[in-house]
């Protein structure tokens, strides 16, 4: 073999050795970068993890300007979605609340993670800020959509529960019944399809979406309204004072004075009630011929400042 054909050889195992090597280093630069990297983020990440239990804690404190400083710092080192939807929050804390930097959050919080959850969440803040009805109504919408096309599982009807609600109590506001009526239904269908341990988290706005209910057939069908305070009242297990009191109206427009005497005095032993349920049972009993026990009773709404009270006591009692 001639000596440069040697010298070619050994020069090409050369080259490829230095390739060899080169391609090593890179690799090895390449793994430590990496595994730095990755240590630098884990310590980022609990650093964050710090400051968003250490802002929780300053909000129980009523250091809300700190838990908006140690928020937005572990939202410097982590941008996570639920970190802007807790700062969100915290901005809409107590009554000096900031509604457009806590919807500029949860619409941030919205590009990182569609969730439905924060489409209602903006709908709310959107509500408070006095925006427009189609504003809110397009999150309220949009919220439910990605809730009825995701996973059914039991927290799924749940929330979908607690978004019907909304959206039913907009459409109401905007005089839409129909609509009100329809989500207001959904909403009680669903309700037997939450799992049981995960009912009681429900039962507060079913029992409102029963009266909600009563309320618009109250104008068109009785008996309907009268069937859906009914059912509000055993669903609250016979202690809803609003119940009683609407089903007491019903009834006595009814003739049925004995029933809405009966709904006026459970409403009465459970407490809390308005001048207005000792007024109108003073009308019961009137009827009933028992006008002593009705002007007692509307003596006792004009100290609670009823003045249909007053005004029967001066018609009636002597």
């Amino acid at each position: 073999m001639p000596a440069c054909a040697g010298r070619q050889a050994h020069f090409h195992y050369s080259l490829n050795h230095m390739k060899n090597f080169i391609s090593w280093s890179i690799f090895a630069h390449l793994f430590i970068f990496l595994t730095l990297f990755s240590c630098s983020r884990k310590e980022a990440e609990d650093k964050a993890k710090k400051l968003s239990s250490e802002a929780s804690f300053k909000l129980l404190n009523n250091d809300k300007k700190g838990a908006i400083a140690d928020i937005s710092e572990a939202i410097k080192l982590d941008g996570k979605s639920e970190y802007y939807i807790k700062r969100a929050e915290y901005k809409m804390s107590g009554n000096d609340f900031d509604s457009k930097g806590a919807i500029e959050d949860v619409s941030e919080a919205i590009r990182l993670d569609g969730k439905p959850a924060y489409y209602a969440t903006r709908a709310e803040y959107k509500a408070i800020a006095n925006l427009s009805q189609k504003e809110v109504l397009d999150d309220l919408n949009k919220a439910i959509a990605l809730l009825e096309s995701g996973k059914k599982d039991d927290l799924t009807p749940v929330a979908l529960i607690n978004t019907w609600k909304a959206r039913a109590n907009l459409h109401a506001k905007m005089s839409n019944q129909a609509e009100a009526l329809k989500d207001l239904t959904l909403l009680i269908d669903t309700y037997s399809k939450v799992a049981e341990d995960k009912q009681q988290y429900c039962i507060a706005n079913v029992i409102d979406a029963y009266l909600q209910r009563g309320f618009i057939a109250y104008s068109t069908d009785k008996k309907e309204a009268l069937a859906n305070f009914v059912k509000a009242l055993e669903i609250s297990q016979g202690k809803n004072v609003d119940a009683l009191y609407n089903m007491g109206v019903i009834k006595t427009e009814l003739a049925d004075f004995e029933g809405a005497l009966s709904c006026y005095n459970q409403a009465v032993n459970i407490g809390e009630v308005s001048g207005a349920v000792y007024s109108n049972r003073g009308m019961v009993l009137m009827e009933l011929k028992r006008l002593d026990e009705a002007c007692k009773d509307w003596q006792q709404a004009r100290r609670m400042g009823e003045q249909m009270g007053n005004q029967n006591i001066r018609k009636y009692c002597r």
